[in-house]
């Protein structure tokens, strides 16, 4: 199972152009007839690494912050026209100017720590090269995001890209781009200039969801003070009203503002399970028998002061004013008797932001009274 560590982003992306041209030789030429051709490919190569010692992801990172990683992806599309041309800028799939507006499509990219340990590389899944069009006729943009989805989840309209991605609360999703104002960035002309012949585009990605972690801690129910929630064991954390799939922007050439925006639809009918870093099916690694008498049921028992973290956390979009979500905490005791509470609110107390962490402090009173409270607190 990945484990998830969720730091702030500072991911780096350098796409690197390399021409073997000379700085005098004449940009070649090809007509719109010749488009249908197989081979439109010039000799400026597209590279990728992170270029930075300093990434971090969230996803599995060492102390430095480099990172391997599987499943990443990138969109190199046309935003503008170079040179003349009676090919429509069309990022519909199927339309006459798709193959050259979409260039490069969805395509998978992998991270891996360089053999001095000084960098992410990031390579092309399939071990092919890249290269750039050799007629110049459009200026293009790279957008790439995590985790990659499959072809068949991606939406294309004329001007517009986007990408529906299922959740699970497992699964950060991170979105980066690199453009220019330049009106031939990028394209061959562009890195045949000797101004720009040694230029690296660098994309640095944002996470665009933000991480709920959880503690535990008795507390106190009428006369019998801590009594019944040190009886009480945790089975199961949930977060409710949540989506199931976010519809993620690659990218919006009528308004590039919306590039990575984010949208949900929340539903009180879904949830996301409190995952522990190396169980798939809850917090059980942590489970034990309530004070080793093994008569007694496994599960998280609750402890008298305020637990350590709880797990991985749960991944999960900053939420609209109008969306709240909820805990729910399914409970035993001794008698290995569950009860589940009712769902707890988690206030939008603060403006969520994403990138960060809360915390969110559980209040167990006991199976009796099947109540918890919520702190949330930005750490």
């Amino acid at each position: 199972m990945m484990k998830i560590l969720y730091a702030p982003l500072t991911l780096v992306w350098a796409i690197l152009m390399v021409s073997c041209s000379s700085d005098d030789d004449l940009i070649e030429r090809i007509t719109p007839a010749q488009w249908s051709r197989e081979v439109t490919d010039s000799d400026v190569k597209i590279q990728l690494s992170t270029g930075s010692k300093t990434t971090k992801a969230s996803i599995t990172s060492d102390e430095n912050g480099l990172f391997n990683a599987k499943g990443m992806s990138v969109f190199c599309l046309a935003t503008d026209y170079i040179n003349p041309s009676t090919i429509t800028i069309d990022w519909n799939k199927g339309s006459d100017g798709f193959k050259y507006s979409v260039w490069v499509n969805n395509v998978q990219i992998n991270a891996k720590i360089d053999k001095n340990n000084e960098k992410t590389n990031l390579t092309w899944d399939d071990d092919n090269a890249r290269w750039y069009p050799s007629g110049s006729w459009h200026k293009y943009a790279f957008y790439g995001y995590y985790p990659r989805v499959a072809d068949e989840n991606i939406s294309y309209s004329s001007t517009k890209i986007t990408a529906t991605i299922p959740l699970d609360g497992t699964q950060d999703v991170i979105y980066g781009e690199a453009s220019s104002t330049d009106p031939k960035a990028y394209s061959r002309e562009y890195f045949e200039q000797k101004l720009h012949k040694y230029e690296i585009p660098a994309m640095s990605f944002k996470h665009k969801f933000m991480r709920l972690k959880f503690q535990i801690a008795a507390g106190s129910y009428g006369n019998n003070g801590t009594v019944d929630a040190l009886n009480s064991g945790v089975k199961k954390i949930e977060v409710l009203n949540v989506p199931s799939e976010v519809n993620l922007v690659i990218a919006d050439r009528e308004n590039s503002s919306n590039n990575g925006a984010i949208s949900f639809t929340p539903d009180m009918n879904n949830s996301y399970e409190l995952k522990t870093d190396d169980a798939a099916d809850g917090i059980t690694s942590l489970f034990t028998h309530k004070d080793n008498d093994e008569t007694t049921p496994l599960a998280y028992w609750v402890p008298s002061t305020w637990s350590k973290f709880i797990g991985q956390g749960i991944l999960v979009p900053v939420p609209t004013a109008d969306n709240h979500y909820y805990v729910r905490v399914t409970l035993v005791n001794k008698k290995g008797e569950e009860f589940v509470s009712a769902p707890t609110l988690i206030e939008n107390t603060r403006d969520f932001v994403a990138g960060r962490s809360y915390r969110i402090r559980l209040t167990i009173r006991g199976t009796n009274s099947i109540q918890s409270t919520v702190c949330l607190i930005l750490i």
